[in-house]
């Protein structure tokens, strides 16, 4: 697969998705079950995004065991491919297809239906999501925070020492 076209789609995606959501995040390596290329939440639904620059990745995207069993992140879950690469009658039931032109106009080529979503793994995107928002966080928002090194890993950020004579 082309990584310069995935990226690209990834961008797409989170165009397309902060359009619609209040928070959308990408690419974020967790511990949950899977990890989504973009998935946004809106205030009533939870969106996700599977980017798929070849077809040989969208056929292996199938046969992931969570797919398989009909699970995943999203209660409306779509594919995103360049124009012209997967039809409609090829998705998975209740999925949805977003379309890439050339141009980077992003056409709906079918809409996605409400999925019953694994909102624990949601979840525990959204707190990986905050955590790394660091000390930047507003009044009324306490957040332990995570460090990120260039290699898209995290790790758990050391909090300073209280101050002497504190507690």
């Amino acid at each position: 697969m082309n990584r310069d076209c995935h990226q690209t789609l990834v961008a797409a995606a989170a165009r397309w998705l902060g359009k619609k959501c209040a928070v959308v995040v990408t690419d974020l390596v967790t511990y949950a079950g899977e990890t989504p290329d973009a998935i946004g939440w809106t205030s009533v639904n939870s969106i996700l995004v599977e980017c798929k620059a070849s077809r040989s990745d969208f056929k292996a995207d199938a046969r992931k065991p969570f797919r398989v069993r009909g699970e995943g992140m999203g209660e409306l879950r779509y594919y995103m491919t360049p124009e012209g690469m997967v039809q409609p009658e090829e998705l998975p039931e209740g999925w949805g297809l977003l379309e890439v032109a050339v141009t980077g106009k992003i056409r709906v080529l079918r809409e996605a239906m409400i999925k019953c979503a694994m909102k624990n793994w949601e979840v525990i995107v959204l707190i990986s999501a905050l955590r790394r928002i660091g000390q930047s966080a507003p009044d009324g928002i306490s957040v332990k925070c995570y460090t990120i090194d260039t290699k898209r890993t995290a790790t758990i950020g050391i909090e300073p020492p209280a101050e002497a004579g504190g507690e």
